[in-house]
C-alpha cells in the first residue's frame, strides 16, 4: 500500500453515510461500524515529510487492525490518537484500557491491535516515523497498548492540526515545513511525558542513551564523527555504544544518518534556496555530494534533485510528500 495513494484519497474529507461506506477506507486495518443503521461519519487524511495525519468524527466504530494488514507502509510508523470528545477503547498487547477527552492512546501498528470509538466521538490520529521519536529518546516499544492523560499539550496538537488546511505549502508564509517540526515537537514531549511516568527506565542506560542522541544532535555536521568517535566522546567502546541500542528498532548508526538526512532535507525544502547539492552536503555532514546523493537515493528513493524540485513545484496534496519512512 502506498501511503502517497490513501493520503490524497481522503484529504479532502470523506464522508461516511451508512454501514457499507466504511468499506471504501482502506486504512489501517478493518472497520467495523457500531450501528448497522444509520451510521455518519467524516474523515480527512493529509500528511508531509514526515507526519501522516487523520482526523476523525462522527458514528463510532471499532478498527481491527490483524496479521493480514502488517508488513505495509504502516509498520514503520507508531500510530498515536488524540481523544478530542467521547471513549476510546484499546487493546495490544494484553493491555486493554478505555479513555477520554483529554487522553493519548498509542500503537505499534507493526503488531495487531484494536480500538473501539463511541458515538459521537472525535480524534487526531497522527503516524509518526519510529525512527523519528527513538531518535528523540522515546522507546518505541513501550508505546505498545498505553494510555494516559496528556493535559494541556493534547488541545495544542488538536489546534495546530486544525490550522494545516489553509497552509498551502513550504512557498507560504508560515511554511508547512514549520508547522510539521512544531507538532513532531509536542508529540514527542507528550511521548517523553508518558516515558517519564511509566517508570521503565535504567537510569544509567538511560543516562548514556540520551547522552549519544546530544553528541548526534551536537556533531551530525562533522563528517568525520561517526559511532568511534561517539564513543571516545562518551568515554566507553563501540560495543558498549552499540549495545545501548540492542534490540531497539533504530541502530545508533541510522540515527546518525537520520539525522544528517533529516537536516539536509531542510535544507532543500527552503523556498528559493540555491545552495549547491555540495554546499547542503557539507552542512549536512555527508563527506561528499557523491556520498550524499547515494544515501538520499537509497533511503528516499529519489535524488536530492528531485525531492527538492518536488517540493518547489507543490504536491498535489499541497502539503509535501506523502511516502514510507526512512528505515
Amino acid at each position: 500500500m502506498d501511503l502517497r495513494d490513501v493520503v490524497l484519497r481522503h484529504r479532502d474529507g470523506t464522508v461516511l453515510d451508512g454501514p457499507d461506506s466504511v468499506r471504501t477506507i482502506d486504512v489501517l486495518g478493518r472497520i467495523v461500524p457500531a450501528n448497522d443503521g444509520d451510521f455518519a461519519a467524516r474523515m480527512r487524511m493529509w500528511a508531509w515529510d514526515q507526519l501522516v495525519v487523520a482526523v476523525a468524527s462522527g458514528d463510532g466504530s471499532t478498527v481491527y487492525r490483524e496479521d493480514s494488514h502488517l508488513g505495509d507502509a504502516f509498520d514503520k510508523y507508531v500510530l498515536v490518537v488524540l481523544v478530542h470528545a467521547g471513549t476510546l477503547t484499546y487493546t495490544q498487547r494484553g493491555h486493554t484500557g478505555t479513555v477520554g477527552p483529554g487522553h493519548v492512546v498509542t500503537y505499534l501498528p507493526r503488531e495487531t491491535f484494536e480500538f473501539r470509538a463511541v458515538d459521537g466521538g472525535e480524534g487526531t490520529l497522527l503516524h509518526v516515523p519510529i525512527d523519528y521519536v527513538e531518535s528523540r529518546g522515546v522507546d518505541a516499544d513501550a508505546l505498545a497498548g498505553a494510555g494516559w492523560h496528556g493535559g494541556p499539550l493534547v488541545a495544542g496538537i488538536r489546534e495546530l492540526v486544525k490550522g494545516t488546511g489553509e497552509i498551502p505549502g513550504d512557498g507560504a508564509a508560515i511554511p508547512a515545513a514549520a508547522v510539521e517540526n512544531a507538532i513532531l515537537e509536542l508529540v514527542v514531549a507528550i511521548l517523553l511525558q508518558h516515558q517519564g511516568a511509566s517508570g521503565r527506565r535504567d537510569s544509567a542506560t538511560d543516562e548514556h542513551r540520551l547522552r549519544v542522541l546530544e553528541l548526534i544532535d551536537a556533531r551530525f555536521r562533522d563528517p568525520y564523527f561517526g559511532v568511534s568517535e561517539l564513543a571516545a566522546d562518551l568515554g566507553v567502546s563501540r560495543r558498549y555504544v552499540y549495545k545501548l541500542f540492542e534490540g531497539r528498532p533504530v541502530s545508533v548508526a541510522a540515527m546518525l544518518r537520520t539525522r544528517r538526512l533529516g537536516h539536509a532535507k531542510l535544507l532543500l525544502r527552503q523556498p528559493r534556496s540555491d545552495a549547491t547539492l555540495s554546499r547542503v552536503a557539507k552542512e549536512s555532514g555527508f563527506a561528499s555530494a557523491d556520498a550524499f546523493g547515494r544515501v538520499f537515493r537509497t533511503r528516499l528513493g529519489l535524488s536530492p534533485s528531485e525531492y527538492r524540485a518536488e517540493f518547489q513545484a507543490g504536491t498535489p496534496d499541497g502539503h509535501g510528500r506523502a511516502g514510507a519512512p526512512e528505515d
